[in-house]
C-alpha cells in the first residue's frame, strides 16, 4: 500500500471567511457610496426645482407690477391707505407709513386698480399669492385695505416652496419679502432699457423689489437671495 500523503487542494476555510469579509466591505463602501450619490442627486433636483419655482415666479409679478396705476387719475400724491391714494405698503396688518418705508420691510402691497376695487401681491412666508379678485377684477375696497382673510378673493399663488427644508440648508430657504421705495427730488424710475433724453421726461416715483431665499449656495448657517425690482412708472407722484 502506498502510503504517501496528497497536498490539501484549493482553499482553506480561513482563507475563503477572510476572502467573504473584504467581498462584504467592498460591497457595503460601494452601496453608501451609491445612497450617498443619490441622496446628493435627489436634494440637488429639489434645490433646481425650488429655484425655478422661484425665478418664474418673480418674473410673473413682475409683470404684475409694471401695470399698478395704468389708466388711474394721479393724485398729488399717489401713497396712502384712503380711496384717493394709488398704492399702500403692509407690513403684517400695520400699513407702512410712506416716512418708513425705505427702512421697512413689507409683506404686501396693495394697489387700486378701479374706483372701489383692488389688488395685491402678498407674502405669506414662503408663498406669494396675487389677489386679483373675480375675473381679474379685483376685490372690493373702500379703502387700500388688505384682502380679507375670513372670505378671501381669487387668487394666484406665484411662488411656493416646501415648508421644511433639510438640515444641510437653512430653514428660511424659499422665505419671500417685498420693499417699497420712494424716489426723492427729481430722481425717477423707468421700465428697463428706456432711457429718459430730457428733463422733462416723465417716470414712476416708486419702484418695488420682491426678494426669495433660494436653495443655490445656501448652507445651514447663511442664505442666499435673489431678487427682481419693478419700476411703478405709472405712479408718478
Amino acid at each position: 500500500m502506498n502510503g504517501t500523503l496528497k497536498k490539501q487542494q484549493g482553499m482553506s476555510l480561513i482563507e475563503i471567511m477572510v476572502a467573504l469579509t473584504i467581498s462584504l466591505v467592498i460591497i457595503l463602501a460601494i452601496l453608501r457610496a451609491y445612497v450617498s450619490l443619490g441622496y446628493v442627486s435627489a436634494e440637488t433636483t429639489r434645490g433646481a426645482s425650488i429655484d425655478a419655482n422661484i425665478m418664474k415666479g418673480l418674473i410673473v409679478a413682475d409683470r404684475i407690477l409694471q401695470g399698478v396705476g395704468y389708466k388711474m387719475t394721479v393724485p398729488t400724491d399717489s401713497y396712502g391707505s384712503t380711496n384717493d391714494k394709488l398704492i399702500q405698503a403692509y407690513a403684517g396688518a400695520t400699513a407702512i407709513t410712506v416716512s418708513d418705508i425705505d427702512t421697512t420691510e413689507a409683506d404686501a402691497l396693495v394697489w387700486k386698480l378701479s374706483s372701489g376695487n383692488c389688488q395685491a401681491l402678498k407674502s405669506e412666508g414662503k408663498s406669494l399669492i396675487y389677489y386679483l379678485g373675480t375675473g381679474g377684477a379685483g376685490y372690493s375696497c373702500t379703502t387700500l385695505a388688505l384682502p380679507s382673510t375670513t372670505t378671501p378673493p381669487p387668487s394666484q399663488t406665484l411662488i411656493s416652496t416646501a415648508a421644511t427644508m433639510p438640515s444641510t440648508v437653512h430653514s428660511d430657504v424659499g422665505k419671500i419679502s417685498l420693499k417699497v421705495t420712494k424716489l426723492t427730488g427729481s430722481h425717477i424710475c423707468t421700465p428697463f432699457g428706456v432711457t429718459n433724453t430730457t428733463a422733462t421726461a416723465t417716470g414712476g416715483k416708486y419702484y418695488v423689489e420682491v426678494k426669495a431665499n433660494i436653495y443655490a449656495t445656501s448652507t445651514s448657517s447663511t442664505l442666499s437671495a435673489l431678487s427682481n425690482s419693478t419700476c411703478l412708472f405709472n405712479v408718478t407722484t
